[in-house]
């Protein structure tokens, strides 16, 4: 139980706060193409950033995301089991993970949710922002 509060407390403590630029910055790196990247709003979350962003491709077509920040303490925990792991991020064991493989097993049967997408054979990104 005394565990769980130290988590809880931490999980405030390293919150994200990241600017609409560093977002979009983020955004552009993990990218192949350099389209043209507009961070819409900031979305509510308890411990996390998330943010809803639109991405024009050079076809004209805009396509919308959900860009999430995960807290420190998921981050590192996602970090010290993929370092664990090789740098491989199949078989690792977090709650990043678990989230991903869950909505990703959701959409292969049918049932429409968000969808991580694949950036450098991950379904995720990785990049030091500021808490």
């Amino acid at each position: 139980q005394e565990q769980q509060s130290d988590d809880e407390e931490l999980r405030k403590l390293l919150k994200p706060k990241c600017s609409f630029d560093e977002i979009q910055n983020a955004i552009l790196l993990s990218s192949s193409t350099k389209d043209e990247v507009r961070i819409l709003k900031e979305l509510d979350s308890y411990d996390d950033q998330n943010f809803l962003v639109e991405v024009s491709t050079t076809t004209s077509n805009s396509i919308k995301y959900l860009v999430k920040i995960h807290n420190g303490v998921e981050s590192n925990n996602f970090l010290g089991a993929y370092e664990k792991n090789d740098k491989v991020y199949d078989g690792c064991s977090s709650v990043i993970n678990f989230q991903n493989d869950i909505m990703q097993h959701l959409n292969k049967h049918g049932i429409k949710t968000s969808n991580p997408e694949i950036i450098s054979g991950m379904p995720l990104a990785i990049h030091r922002l500021p808490v």
